[in-house]
């Protein structure tokens, strides 16, 4: 799972949209994390300043937690949409 906090989140979609929704689904991620708990699983919790202070740190031990081969190229990427990428519509890929 990837988090956020709240009060950045919100500010976020304020700042892109000058609305706030009323229900961002935080019930929904809730019973995801329960679902995987009920099947076993530990969920992996990143908080997204985390990952934005220590981007190869971070990716580096979510890796390792997941059986994938950290690679130095995961760290980089070109800008653009890429093939299977859904687009959303509205301006969130400017922020």
């Amino acid at each position: 799972f990837l988090i956020r906090s709240p009060e950045k989140m919100v500010s976020s979609i304020v700042r892109k949209t000058g609305d706030c929704p009323p229900f961002f689904a935080y019930d929904k991620m809730w019973q995801f994390y329960q679902d995987a708990i009920a099947l076993g699983q530990q969920p992996v919790i990143i908080d997204a300043d985390e990952i934005i202070a220590n981007p190869q740190v971070m990716l580096h031990a979510f890796c390792k937690l997941n059986g994938i081969q950290f690679r130095e190229e995961m760290l980089t990427w070109e800008s653009g949409p890429k093939l299977g990428q859904v687009i959303l519509p509205g301006t969130w890929y400017d922020g």
